[in-house]
């Protein structure tokens, strides 16, 4: 006979609090993001660099929380796979879960660990990753504009722009 875990009725109940508070987040937070953009979007006419450092920030904020949520999910991941190698079953013994699920045991549970092992590991991955080369490129886009600006102001023989570095010798 087939052993099955029960469902938390209390777990989702937080879950459904959780989701629906991280949904009321987004929702409020829709509007800042695109009152930032259209700031910098204005901006953008008056001092490209400025504007790209506003939209940086920007960025900077929003993958910061999208790589904290990949992470966190990624180290949740093998906390469960660990758990359910070690103990050759899944779900692993005493895990709270939302709904019945039956336990898989013996090599089929080693096997759906090691997958989640394997995809946590993506998800930390990617949280690190992801963010870090996106930044990146928007850096050297800043770069590449700064220069672009600069070779502008001097070829209209205007002086060059505050945030602008001097020219290069």
């Amino acid at each position: 006979m087939t052993k099955i875990l029960k469902g938390d009725p209390r777990l989702r109940r937080q879950a459904a609090l959780a989701g629906a508070l991280v949904l009321v987040a987004g929702a409020a937070a829709l509007p800042y993001l695109a009152a930032e953009l259209r700031a910098a979007a204005a901006l953008l006419a008056e001092s490209p660099l400025l504007a790209h450092r506003r939209f940086l920030r920007l960025a900077g904020v929003v993958l910061g929380l999208l790589a904290s949520a990949a992470v966190g999910l990624g180290v949740f991941w093998l906390q469960r796979a660990w758990r359910a190698w070690r103990s050759g079953e899944l779900p692993p013994p005493g895990s709270r879960l939302l709904h019945d699920r039956p336990v898989i045991t013996g090599r089929r549970a080693r096997r759906r660990a090691a997958l989640l092992i394997a995809l946590g590991l993506l998800a930390i991955a990617a949280g690190v990753a992801v963010p870090a080369i996106v930044l990146g490129r928007f850096e050297r886009t800043l770069g590449e504009a700064r220069e672009r600006a600069l070779d502008w102001h001097l070829s209209t023989g205007d002086e060059p722009p505050a945030e602008a570095p001097p020219p290069p010798r």
